[in-house]
């Protein structure tokens, strides 16, 4: 049994999808105007912008907020998982234009599975076909499946199995599935 490092790199990524499909469907979408601590990286869930009102489908970092450590609450909105990161400033420069600053995200529809790390657990087979929270770990600025938040109200993702040689580790990788109730039915 090994004990994982959750660094800066350990942002959810794509695991499988369905048919054998070696790749997710990637749609691309123009960043919302964040603050430049709320620029989107490689690996960051993001939703459509919901706060600001000239949003029109632009995607921002999901937000986390609320019950035990930051939980991802942001529901009808999730779009996926970011395939690249982006170059802005945080600024709204380039934003008029509807081809600029366009992100790659792999879409969490019904037929793709990400990889993403546990947060202070163990995995184990108990945890195939629970669902748990999504929590933003302000540390290290990554998402993590909450293997201790089972609150329903707070469900996020369904966990969908073990990475091979993972079972028994702490902070271990494991497959999930966005529940459908928090993905926005536009990429559905």
């Amino acid at each position: 049994m090994a004990d994982w490092t959750i660094g800066a790199g350990s942002n959810p990524s794509h695991g499988r999808s369905a048919a054998g499909a070696s790749t997710p469907r990637i749609r691309y979408f123009q960043e919302s105007t964040a603050v430049s601590t709320a620029v989107i990286k490689l690996g960051d869930i993001v939703s459509f912008d919901t706060v600001v009102s000239s949003a029109s489908f632009r995607i921002r970092r999901s937000p986390a907020a609320g019950g035990n450590g930051g939980n991802l609450l942001l529901s009808n909105a999730l779009v996926g998982v970011a395939v690249e990161g982006s170059t802005s400033d945080g600024s709204t420069t380039g934003l008029p234009n509807v081809n600029a600053r366009q992100i790659g995200v792999a879409i969490a529809d019904a037929d793709t599975e990400f990889i993403g790390y546990l947060s202070a657990g163990a995995s184990d087979m108990t945890q195939v076909g629970t669902q748990k929270a999504v929590r933003y770990d302000a540390t290290n600025h990554v998402y993590l499946v909450d293997s201790t938040n089972s609150t329903a109200a707070l469900a996020f993702v369904t966990i969908t199995g073990l990475v091979n040689g993972t079972e028994g580790d702490t902070n271990a990788p494991v497959y999930f599935k966005f529940l459908s109730s928090n993905v926005s039915p536009v990429v559905l």
